[in-house]
């Protein structure tokens, strides 16, 4: 199997701008010490916001090793972990601490080994109507080849580092929700690593 790393996000509709592209980009070049290839695919299918996400899952489109990352994702440690972990199962994905100290599947971080995931495409109309987001959705129909990243890989902004600091063996920062990093230039975190 390849020793290389496809490093991917997405864009739809104009929410996130060329400094979101630009700033992740750059944190996986620091981070990311193996041969790799990055990009930015535009997706808009017409359905409303993550659900043209799904399109990763389009038949042929994933065919090795890959690293996805929502595009308010601020990398801050090393991801040379990724390749292995992408590489264990067809899809993984974190469980990031959240309130009431739950920890719940994050679809802002997602590895694929490169088998085929294109069960899940095109998302139904009943598919958007019965699960609120992907995050409910994939863990339901890739069980049980589902993977799950290491933990404290990749933590939330709100509960992982507002809450408590979780930063000392992250790699991956999720900005769920609000704020965002062009909210909050002058967070230290932020300052350090969105640039």
């Amino acid at each position: 199997m390849t020793d290389s790393l496809r490093v991917i996000c997405v864009r739809w509709g104009d929410k996130f701008g060329d400094d979101y592209v630009n700033a992740l980009r750059a944190g996986v070049k620091r981070h990311l010490h193996i041969p790799h290839t990055f990009e930015c695919a535009e997706m808009d299918f017409g359905y409303r916001g993550f659900w043209n996400k799904l399109g990763l899952f389009q038949p042929g489109f994933l065919t090795g090793p890959t690293l996805y990352l929502d595009l308010d994702v601020l990398v801050i440690g090393n991801l040379d972990w990724v390749l292995e972990a992408a590489k264990a199962a067809p899809i993984s994905m974190p469980h990031v601490h959240g309130k009431f100290d739950t920890w719940t599947p994050h679809a802002a971080v997602m590895t694929f080994s490169g088998a085929d995931v294109s069960k899940v495409w095109p998302p139904s109309e009943q598919t958007m109507y019965s699960f609120q987001d992907d995050e409910q959705y994939l863990p339901v129909e890739f069980q049980p080849e589902m993977g799950r990243l290491p933990k404290g890989k990749v933590i939330s902004y709100k509960w992982g580092v507002l809450m408590q600091d979780e930063t000392r063996d992250a790699s991956l920062v999720s900005f769920h929700g609000f704020p965002k990093p062009h909210q909050i230039k002058d967070e230290p975190l932020v300052r350090q690593h969105w640039r």
